[in-house]
């Protein structure tokens, strides 16, 4: 942008100048025709802005081969630059702090129904959610022999759960938040769901909605737990070394496993129990206090937050199709260590840039300043323009190498 600008009032005065180079001193001054026309025509060759306009694509365009090489996809240079800006990062939890490959651990039923139809209930319910709690139930209810049924009026309700009719009642497999809401959390609930829930994992209650006249009640839930990922800790502590100065987990689990990844993983701060419309929240805080802010996520939920955010960076693998399409960089192994690189790579792009802009500029000056003194001629103006662009051209190029 700056370099568009500039070239709006720099090529017309450039014109200009050179034009009344030649007649103010010719025709006011008395000055020799040829000799003037001829600085006029090194006045132009030397102020040729092309080792400053082909600058700043040959930089993005290196840098973006490079990364892209590693597996970063970057939608644009804008967003390339803005890397090189990034003060603070936002994480979220499940796929992205951890393998997002969650396994059951435990399941719990409260005894109104046998467990082969609460297993028959959540697995039909979880047939028709994209989440990857809803794949490690599946999975479960399969070594169960537990086969899904169709169900009808599904409905996901994001960062709270699941609900649909089955067999003719309408079931749901949520989170606290979603059983608060329907007035069926108790005293003695809460705290057997705490006792069962000590090891920190992530549950998914199951049980019948409330509707109409007929109360709902909880059936059950089932528990599950995920791997943080082997090199998140030293992912985050590549970061803090590439220039990151806060570090937040945000997720849509309870405060208390929040907490405990992000211990793990060495992060700043940890916020839980999130909806999406929270986890926006917390990006507008971030930026308020640190200016540029990325998110790193995986899921619908994280979209939001991904779109406000400065830079979205979305794990390609495991992401589902709003993360990825939301985001304006996308990590193609769901490789952490990569966004350190991809961080210094950006960091490296706006240095590279900048020394160019300086150097074309200087250069130009230089020589501007020797023909008006009658020290510079055609060639040298020629050899000038040319060596300038191709010292640029030659020093954008180092982008493509990447340094880990």
């Amino acid at each position: 942008q700056f370099v568009d600008q500039f070239a709006k009032i720099y090529t017309p005065v450039i014109f200009i100048s050179a034009i009344l180079a030649y007649i103010i001193p010719v025709f006011f001054f008395g000055g020799d025709s040829y000799e003037w026309f001829y600085k006029s025509l090194v006045l132009l060759v030397i102020a040729c802005p092309c080792a400053l306009v082909i600058s700043t694509p040959i930089s993005i365009v290196s840098s973006l081969t490079s990364l892209a090489r590693n597996g970063v996809l970057v939608k644009g240079g804008a967003h390339l630059e803005m890397l090189g800006k990034i003060n603070a990062i936002a994480l979220d939890k499940t796929g992205t702090l951890t393998e997002g490959r969650p396994e059951v651990s435990s399941f719990e039923n409260l005894g109104f129904v046998k467990d082969e139809e609460l297993l028959e209930i959540v697995s039909s319910l979880e047939n028709h959610s994209t989440h990857p709690f809803a794949q490690a139930i599946l999975k479960y209810a399969s070594h169960k022999s537990i086969k899904p049924f169709e169900v009808s009026e599904f409905k996901n309700i994001p960062g709270k759960g699941i609900e649909a009719n089955f067999k003719g009642k309408v079931y749901f497999a949520g989170n606290m938040k979603y059983i608060e809401e329907q007035n069926l959390l108790n005293f003695n609930l809460k705290n057997k769901i705490e006792t069962d829930n000590s090891i920190p994992g992530s549950i998914v209650i199951v049980g019948l909605k409330t509707q109409g006249g007929s109360r709902g009640e909880v059936l059950g839930w089932v528990t599950l737990g995920d791997k943080v990922r082997k090199d998140a800790k030293e992912s985050l502590q590549d970061l803090r070394e590439a220039g990151i100065n806060k570090l937040v987990v945000l997720s849509g689990d309870n405060q208390k496993i929040t907490e405990s990844i992000s211990m793990i993983v060495n992060a700043d701060q940890a916020f839980g129990d999130l909806l999406p419309e929270d986890k926006l929240i917390q990006i507008e805080k971030l930026i308020a206090q640190h200016k540029y802010v990325a998110m790193i996520g995986d899921g619908v939920n994280d979209a939001p937050a991904m779109a406000k955010s400065s830079l979205g960076i979305a794990m390609g693998g495991i992401g589902s199709g709003t993360a990825i399409e939301t985001a304006d960089i996308t990590l193609m192994a769901d490789d952490l260590k990569q966004i350190s690189v991809a961080i210094k790579a950006g960091r490296r792009t706006l240095h590279v840039i900048k020394f160019n802009i300086i150097f074309a500029i200087l250069t130009k000056l230089i020589f501007l300043v020797l023909t008006l003194m009658g020290y510079s001629y055609l060639w040298m103006a020629i050899i000038a323009d040319t060596g300038a662009t191709l010292i640029v051209t030659l020093n954008s190029l180092r982008l493509l190498r990447v340094k880990s």
